[in-house]
């Protein structure tokens, strides 16, 4: 370099530094080439190379599942847990395409495929309760008229189904053991309890 400044900027910059010796203070501009040595004090923000893996306990492990209620359950107020037709609903195309239940259906062993609920696994216990009502699957006049079956009428999602209850049916309780045993739908007792039936026999 030269012992006294230029009157105008050269037009290539010099080969070595202006100084033999460092700076007392930092420069305004950073160097082109990182330095040699580990820095005093560590830097202000961490490297872009040693960002924590968020998904690192996502490894497989159970989740916590919904417990999303379909329309109908919503308008009646039916919860996944209490409803006892929870568990005959949840292998039902309908459900299956939703994943209506999945926690409940899960803890049922009816899990939807691709999911991996938490479930606190019981000791198995024989299932003693018979208490159920033998329900009649009695057509309406109108059905038997024009020669529709309680198990095979596709009106019937309408009558007592996910589609809707009409008053005639539920006064009479026409096809109670279809509508349970189809959609999972019980008419009440005399006290306003949901009347389970008990499956038909095969």
């Amino acid at each position: 370099p030269t012992q006294s400044p230029s009157k105008a900027p050269t037009k290539q910059p010099s080969v070595t530094p202006t100084t033999s010796s460092p700076t007392s203070s930092p420069t305004k501009m950073h160097s082109g080439q990182p330095s040699t040595s580990p820095s005093a004090k560590p830097s202000a923000k961490p490297s872009a190379s040693s960002s924590v893996n968020v998904e690192a306990d996502n490894n497989g492990s159970c989740v916590q599942c919904s417990d999303e209620v379909t329309p109908w359950m919503q308008n009646n107020t039916k919860t996944c847990a209490s409803w006892p037709a929870t568990a005959d609903r949840c292998n039902t195309t309908y459900w299956l395409d939703n994943q209506f239940c999945a926690q409940t259906c899960a803890e049922t062993g009816l899990a939807y495929n691709g999911t991996n609920c938490c479930v606190e696994e019981e000791d198995p216990t024989p299932d003693t309760n018979t208490d159920c009502p033998t329900c009649e699957d009695i057509p309406s006049k109108w059905m038997t008229t024009n020669g529709f079956a309680c198990s095979t009428w596709k009106g019937l999602k309408g009558k007592c189904g996910p589609e809707g209850q009409t008053q005639s049916f539920i006064d009479n309780k026409f096809c109670a053991l279809s509508c349970y045993e189809r959609f999972g739908i019980s008419y009440l007792d005399g006290d306003g309890n949901e009347e389970r039936c008990c499956d038909r026999e095969a």
